[in-house]
This record gives structure tokens, sequence and C-alpha cells, in this order.
């Protein structure tokens, strides 16, 4: 998977395809991380902010299926495939 998630993502920013990955937001740091690194390489930044409560929230992790994995076990793979895909962009660059 992680191997994958890295070529996906290299190949989705070198061909400057839109890039949308969902994130639960909780550690500010890291979404400055993943925003500053996406800019770096020229990409503009829109966010979108969905909330519920914490009852429909159980609910709807309680309905989840074996193929609807959660952002929050998913952001922290994709905000890092998405990071290094950046700075190796930005290392061809320099060249």
């Amino acid at each position: 998977m992680d191997l994958i998630g890295r070529l996906v993502a290299r190949r989705a920013l070198s061909e400057r395809r839109n890039i949308v990955t969902e994130i639960i937001g909780a550690e500010a740091e890291q979404q400055i991380q993943l925003i500053a690194a996406l800019r770096s390489v020229g990409y503009g930044v829109q966010g979108a902010v969905i909330t519920c409560d914490v009852e429909e929230a159980l609910r709807r992790n309680e309905s989840r299926g074996d193929d609807n994995i959660s952002a929050y076990c998913a952001e922290p793979f994709q905000r890092a495939w998405i990071v290094e895909a950046c700075a190796e962009l930005m290392g061809l660059g320099e060249r």
C-alpha cells in the first residue's frame, strides 16, 4: 500500500492533476505542512469543513463497510505521500 500510494502521489503531482484528500485536521501543524508543500509546487489549496455531532459520527463509523476506511486511519499515509512527492518535485526543479 505504501509503495503504491507514493507512486500515485508522485505521478499525480508530476502530471499536475487535481488532488483531493480527506483529512481530520486535528493537528494544525500537520495541515500547515501539507498546505505549504502543495503551494511550494504551485498548487492552490481549497478546503471544505464538514462537521456533525458525536452521535452522528458514531453512527457513520458503525455503518462503514470493509472498503470504507475512515480518514482518521488514512490521513497520515495520504499526507505523507503528498508532502514527500512535493519535496521530490522541488528537488527536481532545483537541478
